[in-house]
């Protein structure tokens, strides 16, 4: 069982890297605004506010002309913002839906499998549904799907995505889970508190770099609260002060 301590962590943890990866308000250094598609007059999916089941998947060429696309410099969409898609969207399985008609522009070739609904956020003009990356059943650290969806008429307005296309990394920890545990206990003189999870990250070798498979553990009765280690090798990559709360 994963306790409350370490999922509160963890929340703490992947809310810090979620922004910074899914363009919350920030572009990456490697993207770049362009504008492309098809004449309005052609308008994609027009459909008057059905629901996403009824269409096939959409492509870059398919797009209006007026909807702006955001592509990196490793040519995936990293934003969509305007009318791209005339659907309405009311829940999570319909939003799942929309996923599954982007994945082409997303570069998803399963989203059933690759990409989760993992959260969804109520603000006073949008419901944003977002959709955390996996790779053989594990996640993937601060990259996430969000798709933003209007209160009023429930039309998708916007898609930002950090979903990595292609990745490719050995899923098969060398450092155990036992391994890890001893090990950590040993070097911090404490316990880990639960059992530490296995994930993927990008962050460790510079922005957006080489995907490491990690283990992230919680600490017991320590001034270090979170230890990141690298699967493959126990490398410490990162450690946590235990935050004091008043």
């Amino acid at each position: 069982m994963i306790s409350k301590k370490f999922k509160k962590a963890m929340m703490l943890f992947i809310s810090a890297i979620t922004l910074l990866f899914s363009g919350c308000g920030n572009e990456s250094p490697d993207s770049k605004k362009v504008y492309k598609g098809m004449d309005d007059s052609s308008s994609v999916l027009e459909s008057s506010g059905k629901k996403a089941t009824t269409f096939e998947k959409l492509t870059i060429e398919s797009l209006p002309s007026s909807v702006e696309v955001e592509i990196d410099n490793n040519h995936c969409v990293t934003k969509l913002e305007g009318k791209f898609i005339d659907v309405t969207v009311e829940d999570e399985s319909e939003a799942s839906e929309v996923i599954s008609m982007l994945s082409e522009i997303i570069q998803c070739d399963d989203p059933s499998t690759q990409l989760r609904f993992d959260w969804i956020d109520n603000t006073s003009v949008t419901t944003v549904y977002s959709f955390r990356q996996y790779y053989n059943d594990i996640p993937v650290t601060g990259v996430v799907t969000n798709l933003h969806v209007k209160n009023d008429t429930h039309q998708v307005c916007r898609l930002q995505n950090s979903f990595i296309p292609r990745l490719s990394l050995d899923t098969v920890p060398k450092i155990t889970q036992d391994d890890i545990k001893k090990q950590l206990s040993e070097k911090y003189n404490t316990i880990v508190d639960g059992e530490p999870q296995l994930s993927i990250s990008t962050m460790y070798d510079g922005f957006r770099g080489s995907p490491k498979l990690i283990w992230t553990a919680c600490l017991k009765d320590s001034n270090i609260e979170l230890v990141i280690a690298d699967a493959m090798t126990g490398e410490i990559l990162e450690d946590e002060p235990r935050r004091i709360v008043d």
